[in-house]
């Protein structure tokens, strides 16, 4: 599978899960075009609609951009062409950062 059908089956995938509003805010680029949003755990649990869980709060690797595994959340921010990075569990933080542009539909 090439890179353009790897991204589209990321974004069908986040588009149907748990995840999906975390999904549709960071394909909208709620962040203004910048391609950088460091958040709160918090601000994450609003565009949410629900509590993180507790691993998010306690594992750094919850915050893992895994693309082959099952974990829905990691496919909501890949699917939308972002990834995470500079996980802070103290301060309960994370920054999203685009790496592709995905086309307006």
């Amino acid at each position: 599978m090439g890179l353009v059908q790897q991204q589209q089956a990321f974004e069908e995938a986040a588009a149907r899960g748990k995840y999906r509003r975390l999904f549709e805010c960071l394909k909208d680029d709620m962040r203004e075009g910048t391609g950088v949003w460091r958040a709160s755990f918090t601000e994450i649990e609003r565009v949410l609609g629900f509590p993180l869980p507790k691993s998010a709060r306690r594992h750094p690797a919850w915050w893992a951009n895994e693309k082959n595994g099952r974990h829905t959340h990691a496919r909501a921010w890949i699917g939308a062409g972002w990834k995470t990075e500079d996980v802070d569990i103290a301060a309960e933080s994370v920054t999203f950062r685009r790496w592709v542009t995905l086309p307006k539909k």
